[in-house]
């Protein structure tokens, strides 16, 4: 699996919640959880799978949204703490704290000591980068996923709709 390490993208005088940062370092699994033993489907609208962090056994949640604009929502959470939030499909810059700009469409956000609250402005973001502008619900999955170390396990991944 893949860590991707957004140090990078924060001021010098700033740093990453270390707490956060190795929950995200260990390999996770995800499943549904309806389904604790069979296979459960993604809806096309919506998905909540828990999170196994596999070294620790701490349960992370999961959780995807797709509007009416197509825009791809997805949040890892630990309880109360937000560990990161990606946006995918959007039109909007994000403007880090430090003066990097994060051009659309896809971008992950993460906390940090000093911007530790996702859900309040202003926070840090990485960009992700993609071959072409629109990324469907299950892609943007797969490339969330990837940067925070998480196998799907039992989730079947339904063909797009046309």
């Amino acid at each position: 699996m893949l860590y991707y390490d957004p140090a990078k993208w924060i001021a010098a005088d700033d740093q990453l919640l270390s707490d956060i940062e190795t929950k995200l370092k260990f390999e996770k699994r995800a499943r549904s959880k309806r389904a604790k033993y069979g296979r459960s489907f993604l809806p096309r609208a919506c998905l909540e799978l828990d999170v196994n962090v596999e070294v620790t056994h701490e349960l992370l949640r999961l959780s995807e949204w797709i509007d009416q604009m197509g825009k791809v929502y997805i949040e890892l959470s630990y309880g109360e703490d937000m560990c990161r939030m990606g946006h995918f499909n959007r039109d909007e810059w994000h403007h880090n704290p430090n003066g990097a700009n994060i051009p659309p469409h896809h971008h992950m956000h993460f906390p940090t000591v000093t911007y530790p609250n996702l859900k309040r402005n202003p926070n840090y973001a990485h960009p992700i980068k993609a071959n072409n502008d629109y990324i469907d619900y299950i892609n943007a999955l797969k490339r969330f996923c990837a940067f925070v170390n998480i196998t799907l396990q039992g989730v079947s991944l339904p063909l797009l709709r046309r």
